[in-house]
Formats: structure tokens, sequence, C-alpha cells
């Protein structure tokens, strides 16, 4: 278990790396074959995931991976999910979301 903590640490970067330079389709890729290596995706994985779909203007697949979450969800996912939804015009969505944050006392730090 120990040698796959440097791993995920090296799928993380780069599931980051490719998002942040517009590759959202590699790091899909990249996760994707996380279970194969026998890596599990932490919320690093996620929040990286999420924020590649957003700077891409991939809201549903954003939403996809924040819905994957469920309760373990924080308040970098929650801003990527809402920043996704705005930039798809799905205004609606991101304040629900917004209201939900605030429900469950997120703060930004």
């Amino acid at each position: 278990a120990s040698s796959r903590q440097p791993r995920l640490a090296v799928c993380n970067a780069a599931l980051s790396a490719c998002g942040n330079s517009g590759r959202w389709q590699r790091s899909l890729e990249i996760f994707s074959t996380m279970p194969s290596q026998e890596l599990s995706p932490d919320i690093i994985s996620y929040g990286a995931m999420m924020s590649a779909c957003e700077r891409a203007a991939q809201w549903e697949l954003c939403l996809a991976f924040f819905q994957d979450l469920g309760n373990s969800s924080n308040i970098i996912t929650f801003g990527a999910a809402i920043s996704a939804c705005a930039k798809g015009g799905e205004w609606q969505r991101a304040m629900l979301l917004l209201s939900l944050a605030r429900a469950m006392s997120l703060k930004a730090n």
C-alpha cells in the first residue's frame, strides 16, 4: 500500500498538469486508467479532474465527478463545479451549488 502513495501523487500531478494546459481529454484518460494501476482516486484526483473540466467548459462532466464525490466534496470541488456551471450558462445549477455549499458551511481559506 505504501508504494501506491507516490504513484498516486504522480498521477495527481499529471492530472493537474494536463488540465492546466488545456488537455482535459488526456486528464480523463489518465484518471480512467487509475483503477487498472490499483490506484484509487482521492479528493485531489477529483479536484484536478473537475478543474480540468471547468477550464474546458465541460460542465456536465465536471458535475458527474462532483456527484461521484458525494459527501467528500470540499470548497475546491464546489468552486470548480460552480464555475463550470456558470461558464456553461447553467446559472440555476451554479446558484443551487452555492446554496448547498453555504448550507454545509464551507468557506474559502
